[in-house]
């Protein structure tokens, strides 16, 4: 690694790199990584039904349902979830329409063969069915005009405007996890609160508490605090559950430089060096300070409303469980061969316990194997069929050494230029929709120093532009891809219907969000 000194850095820019906690020499690494060759993850095969992928028996479910339940009335779980992305990726569409300058007019979108105005056409001509529909029919009726006469006019103008405008509702520029999500009777719900009352339902221990976490923007911290002060005893009354709930920003520290095209430090106009977020790999230290034995973990905007919820917290216990059992029965056969490690019986069962039930190769020996196992964190990730969906996988990644382990790889890691590295992309039979568990504390109940178990070179390294200038920009390994390379993984196959993202607005049109049947399409 060059030193600091190749920098070229001036008092000014140490003092802003101080400020954000970073040190000089962090700062270096990271113009090494973004100077150097992409650092792709090598494939080995894609994990399958079989082969790295466990499909559950029933009686085997039946066993997690009754580890989940004891380990959950101890209050051994916490949900942690991601909330601080805003919700402009949703309003994407509208808003390159709105600056492209097209026609936004029913006559215009019926015509045009674009999918992009043919999603368009979809979500003006059912704005009414979607849980915004309550404060845009307020906001039109302030401006003299109507939802409902709007939509029947057939120009769609307006609909935008108050939708993305500063002046307006500028919902894109909220948290997503605020923004309302689902349509009930007599209320609608945002992400946020249908995530604490899945939580209420899944987690609550025998005091009737379940734990929370989530990790939000500073600037919208407060407006999570509100809503949580509002809703809390609402859910509290209507589901007999409190919440021990905390929230945590993502800390400047994990900020990142970005290189401009000459290789150098990219500034802005007024020449300070630019520091951008980190990606989620910058949560690693958020989920590094809680406090909890087995943490779950799901996106903001992968959510139901609560006549689809079932099927998911049946799930979600079978995975919670099936960590209980895993992690307890690590540790159990450790005791036995710390004891006993020369009895052959023994040895022979722990071995198979290692390659049935964790899926690992008997590559040293069986005693020396549980010690690592056991000396390490360890996560159940529930995947899904993969029909298409963007995103990341389960794979059978060869590491530096040469050992092969079970990873959540992304696209964007994987070498488009190597044909080997693509096929194994092209047979994957799962998606990972980033729904696990996560076991944080080790056989002495003291918590693992998660960033002693992170391939540090699995970066992600992408093409961005700021101030209308082309950069390279670094993220630190994601969450739950280089920053859990280290990890014991276990896949369990769930169903498709439990994984119901919202990456668009028109996806709160969906089967997995609408108003079923029996809900009165009221405010």
């Amino acid at each position: 690694m060059r030193e600091p000194t190749d920098l070229h850095l001036d008092q000014a820019d140490q003092a802003a790199i101080a400020a954000r906690g970073l040190t000089l020499e962090e700062v270096a690494r990271q113009r090494d990584l973004l100077a150097g060759s992409a650092s792709y993850r090598a494939l080995d095969r894609p994990a399958t039904l079989g082969d790295g992928v466990r499909k559950l028996s029933p009686s085997e479910i039946e066993g997690c349902l009754d580890e989940f339940e004891q380990a959950a009335l101890a209050g051994r779980y916490l949900s942690f979830v991601p909330a601080s992305g805003a919700a402009s990726r949703m309003f994407k569409t509208l808003l390159e329409a709105k600056s492209s300058g097209r026609a936004l007019d029913r006559q215009s979108l019926e015509s045009s063969n674009a999918p992009e105005d043919l999603d368009l056409l979809k979500t003006f001509s059912a704005i009414d069915r979607l849980a915004i529909q309550g404060e845009l029919a307020r906001y039109l009726d302030g401006t003299g005009t109507g939802l409902e006469t709007t939509i029947q006019s057939g120009n769609y103008a307006p609909l935008v405007d108050a939708l993305l405008d500063s002046g307006s509702l500028n919902l894109p520029a909220r948290p997503k996890g605020l923004l309302p999500f689902h349509r009930y009777p007599n209320a609608t719900r945002t992400a946020f609160e249908e995530h604490l009352r899945e939580a209420g339902s899944l987690l609550a221990d025998r005091d009737g508490q379940a734990r929370v976490h989530f990790t939000v923007s500073l600037q919208h911290q407060a407006q999570f605090e509100q809503t949580l002060s509002r809703v809390a005893p609402v859910i509290q009354k209507a589901q007999a559950v409190g919440f021990q709930h905390s929230f945590s920003t993502q800390a400047p520290s994990t900020d990142t430089i970005a290189l401009d095209a000459n290789g150098e430090l990219f500034r802005t106009e007024n020449g300070e060096i630019l520091f951008r977020p980190g990606g989620h790999g910058s949560l690693l230290r958020n989920l590094d300070q809680l406090d909890a034995d087995f943490v779950f973990i799901k996106n903001i905007d992968n959510i139901v409303p609560d006549d689809r919820r079932e099927p998911i917290l049946h799930w979600r216990r079978i995975l919670g469980g099936l960590l209980a059992q895993l992690q307890r029965e690590t540790l159990q056969w450790r005791a036995k061969l710390q004891k006993s490690p020369n009895e052959h019986t023994l040895v022979e069962a722990a071995g198979n316990f290692l390659e049935t039930e964790l899926g690992l190769a008997l590559d040293k020996p069986v005693p020396a194997l549980l010690e690592e196992v056991a000396s390490r964190p360890m996560r159940v990730c529930g995947v899904v069929g993969n029909t298409g969906d963007p995103g990341g996988g389960p794979f059978w990644v060869r590491a530096r050494d040469g050992s092969v382990s079970r990873q959540i790889v992304e696209t964007a890691e994987i070498n488009p230029n190597d044909r080997e590295q693509t096929r194994n992309l092209e047979k994957a039979t799962h998606f990972n929709p980033t729904d696990m568990v996560c076991a944080l504390r080790d056989a002495s109940g003291r918590p693992f120093d998660l960033q002693d178990f992170v391939d540090t070179k699995a970066v992600f390294v992408a093409k961005k532009s700021s101030e209308g200038r082309d950069l390279l920009a670094l993220e630190h390994p994601g969450l739950w891809n280089g920053s859990m390379a280290g990890w014991t993984t276990i896949f369990v196959e769930v169903p498709r219907e439990t994984f119901q993202p919202v990456k668009a607005l028109l996806d709160l049109l969906g089967e997995g969000h609408a108003p079923s049947p029996s809900t009165p399409a009221t405010p």
